[in-house]
């Protein structure tokens, strides 16, 4: 119920500070326009790196309390360095930013809710217990993106999975430690995305560089999501909800290296090298994943002979391994057009911005 503030999931990383923080300000406020208060925006920057290294991201959407009721988020992608801003700081941007980005003046709004966050994340996820009867869930987890405001969608995605991985322990009582930290196994999907992360957060001492463009990131983004667009929803859509597979990532960075070959060195020393090849590793193996899940989903005559020829112990790590391969190569996924259409009708936006 603490979620990454259990301290039982402290204990056992051994107190080690977070690989990765999403840092967030925001309000729900009353007196935008409310002709211009019928869409959403899911990622935008409006403005270069600051000078305190943070590149700056928005998220907003129309509140339920009335038509001018407007929600704002302003987060950024940074680590656990102690030279890191504040939240008070962060705030302090927020304000003028916020009459930018959204085109209104202050005086004119009145503040129902202040909202600010840290949302911390670990390479070394998802967490496995060293103890028996014990199983991390939702932020405890790890299973949420780095990019992403903690772990309810993720929860949400897995809930299915962990749940029926949990009765089938408790029936063939598999409470040990190794076989709970089946439920929590190795993602190489959910582990791909800390490249992205590495991409999109400034080292402390960045700006003041000499000839670093702060620039660089939105323009990173701006070719990333125009390469999507390019694959069409059945390539955006699943990796702005954190479910990326090898073909999106494929088709994303291929088209994306065709598109802007200038940014790609950029790219990588953003990212460095010793990142870019474990998400070389991660890649590989999202295909082994998928290979692996195809196999057996293709195979349903196996699949019922293995159950009931092995031991209940046996049966229900393969269960485990074929629920890893499936979510950890983003198999879970299913694009359905229809859906898509009904929430682009609802008034959310689809084109993600960069604007540089």
């Amino acid at each position: 119920a603490m979620g990454n503030a259990s301290p039982a999931a402290n204990q056992f990383r051994g107190g080690a500070a977070p690989d990765a923080v999403c840092m967030v300000v925001g309000t729900c406020a009353k007196g935008y326009e409310p002709e211009a208060n019928t869409g959403g925006d899911l990622i935008v920057t409006c403005d270069e790196a600051s000078k305190n290294d943070l590149q700056y991201f928005w998220e907003a959407f129309p509140a339920s309390g009335a038509p001018d009721e407007r929600t704002t988020y302003m987060f950024s992608y940074l680590d656990a360095d102690s030279r890191r801003p504040s939240l008070e700081a962060m705030l302090e941007d927020y304000w003028p930013r916020l009459e930018r980005y959204q085109g209104v003046c202050l005086d004119d709004l009145q503040v129902q809710r202040l909202m600010f966050a840290l949302f911390p994340a670990y390479r070394d996820s998802p967490l496995r217990a060293p103890l028996a009867r014990v199983l991390q869930v939702g932020d405890a987890s790890g299973v949420q993106s780095p990019m992403s405001f903690g772990g309810f969608g993720a929860l949400s995605r897995h809930l299915a999975r962990t749940a029926d991985g949990v009765a089938e322990a408790l029936l063939i009582d598999a409470m040990d430690a190794e076989s709970l930290g089946l439920l929590n196994p190795y993602l190489p999907n959910l582990s791909a995305q800390w490249a992205f992360y590495d991409a999109m957060k400034l080292e402390p001492g960045s700006v003041a560089k000499p000839g670093y463009d702060r620039d660089f990131i939105s323009k990173m983004m701006t070719g990333n999501f125009s390469a999507m667009r390019k694959g069409g929803d059945a390539v955006m859509r699943p990796f702005l909800q954190d479910v990326p597979s090898f073909e999106v990532l494929g088709r994303t960075l291929g088209q994306y290296m065709l598109d802007a070959p200038r940014m790609v060195p950029s790219l990588v020393f953003a990212v460095g090298p010793a990142n870019l090849a474990a998400w070389v590793r991660h890649y590989i193996a999202m295909g082994a994943y998928q290979l692996a899940h195809g196999f057996f989903e293709a195979s349903p005559s196996l699949v019922e002979a293995l159950d009931e020829l092995l031991p209940p112990r046996v049966a229900y790590a393969l269960h485990r391994r074929r629920d890893a391969w499936k979510f950890g190569s983003g198999m879970d996924y299913k694009y359905s057009p229809a859906l898509a259409k009904v929430v682009d009708r609802a008034g959310v936006k689809r084109a993600v911005e960069a604007d540089v």
